[in-house]
């Protein structure tokens, strides 16, 4: 941060203990606020938020006739999920800090219950933390934000049972040669050995031909595509856009008359898939096409059916074998059911200026209720958002408001982006008890919550 005139503030940024912005779901995120002043200062607090939302947006054109005459009108979607808003005190009342370096130590565990990061074309997943360093006066602050990254861990071992199952395809088709010839069966089995796999997997494709007729199988395709639905809650409504493909294999031809087995590698790139089971807004699955077609008149066969693709694969208990170790954040995966108390490693007390009794420290250890509860459903509503068909279908439907009467819902407060002329804004106003933003608080007022370091209930 470059220097302000009258606020003295040089280099200010947030670090983050290991030098990677990338945390576990229910991983502690420690580090701290570094800056150098040129002069002292007085301050009457320094805060951290930490945030983490997700935002849809999307414009569509409504088409109205009044009197015969068509317009065009831009109708805008949106919705926004919070999974968790805390501020953290960082300092104790109002001191002086003196010229020179300051590294003011922050930490806050990340509740289990959050999607993983995500960017996608009508929405988005993000998380930040932002310092805000408050003047004397208790209105003029300067704001420090960083971005961070979030990744679901998806555990292939302790999901779902079926995702251990393999995943089999049949068809079955009366093909001929010719017109008037007579048809014949042809029989084409494709066997995955298990629903569930990992990035950079080589996955053995297992594929059976039977064919009694002359027909020849000229080629068969392999895809691995994934698929996206943003749900808005203003008004309420949903968006997909074209599917992806992520792999793709061809093999073939198959003469006519033959049968025979074979072994295919399919290849699964190498990336990071993003775990959405709690988020209510965006869906992510993933499929397995195949399609052979056949030569001739005789039409082509094809289906799809949903897999799981994981952070851990099948038979590991760690990510040793990751494809892409320096994208993973530092430390074990947390486990939810073992979750030790959090405890900040840094706790050292952090002393601006003598002339104060009051001095700017990391808040005491020791966990605290959940400050906020994010707006997710259990998983039996909705179904996982990325794993295979059955009790663990990626859903792609709208929440069933009457199983769930709460979802979904807006968050109030949310600065939507201004609306089209003759469309009602969404939400307005702020929740009752809601502290407006720090810019608005009088002087002196000093009403910013004060809390310990933040900790999920136990599980």
């Amino acid at each position: 941060m470059e220097p302000l005139p009258g606020r003295r503030f040089i280099d200010g940024c947030v670090v983050f203990n290991g030098s990677k912005s990338v945390f576990y779901s229910g991983q502690v995120l420690e580090g701290k606020l570094n800056f150098e002043l040129t002069s002292p200062l007085h301050i009457f607090a320094i805060d951290a938020v930490y945030l983490g939302a997700a935002n849809v947006e999307w414009t569509e054109v409504q088409v109205e006739t009044y009197n015969r005459v068509r317009r065009n009108k831009q109708l805008k979607y949106i919705g926004r999920e919070e999974y968790f808003k805390y501020t953290q005190r960082l300092s104790q009342g109002p001191t002086v800090l003196e010229a020179g370096s300051h590294s003011i130590p922050l930490s806050y565990q990340i509740p289990f219950n959050c999607p993983s990061s995500f960017e996608g074309e009508k929405g988005q997943v993000k998380y930040s933390v932002t310092v805000y360093i408050i003047h004397h006066d208790g209105v003029t602050t300067d704001k420090i934000e960083a971005p961070f990254d979030v990744i679901d861990p998806m555990n292939l071992n302790t999901g779902s049972p079926d995702i251990k199952n393999p995943l089999v395809m049949e068809f079955d088709q009366m093909v001929g040669c010719q017109l008037f010839c007579v048809s014949k069966p042809l029989a084409v089995s494709v066997r995955l050995p298990a629903q569930g796999v990992c990035p950079g997997q080589s996955v053995p494709v297992a594929v059976a031909v039977r064919n009694s007729a002359s027909v020849e199988i000229t080629k068969i395709l392999f895809q691995i595509t994934t698929r996206e639905r943003f749900r808005s809650q203003q008004p309420q409504s949903e968006y997909e856009p074209p599917e992806e493909v992520l792999a793709a294999l061809r093999r073939g031809p198959v003469l006519g008359g033959a049968s025979a087995e074979y072994v295919f590698p399919l290849d699964v790139p190498a990336f990071l898939a993003p775990n959405m089971e709690h988020c209510t807004l965006i869906d992510i699955g993933y499929f397995f096409k195949v399609k052979i077609k056949l030569s001739g008149c005789n039409e082509d066969m094809e289906d799809e059916a949903e897999i799981c693709i994981g952070l851990v694969p099948l038979g590991e208990t760690d990510l040793k074998n990751h494809p892409m170790p320096e994208k993973l954040p530092i430390g074990p995966l947390p486990d939810p059911n073992n979750q030790p108390p959090y405890t900040p490693s840094n706790t050292r007390t952090f002393t601006p200026s003598q002339s104060y009794q009051h001095d700017v420290q990391i808040c005491p250890p020791g966990p605290i209720p959940y400050p906020v509860v994010a707006n997710v459903a259990d998983a039996p509503i909705f179904g996982s958002k990325n794993s295979p068909a059955g009790p663990f279908e990626i859903g792609f439907r709208a929440p069933d408001v009457s199983v769930n009467p709460t979802l979904p819902h807006p968050v109030p407060g949310y600065p939507y982006p201004g609306l089209p002329q003759g469309q009602a804004p969404p939400y307005s106003g702020l929740p009752q008890g809601q502290a407006p933003p720090y810019s608005s608080l009088p002087q002196g007022q000093g009403s910013y919550p004060t809390s310990q370091p933040s900790a999920p209930p136990p599980y």
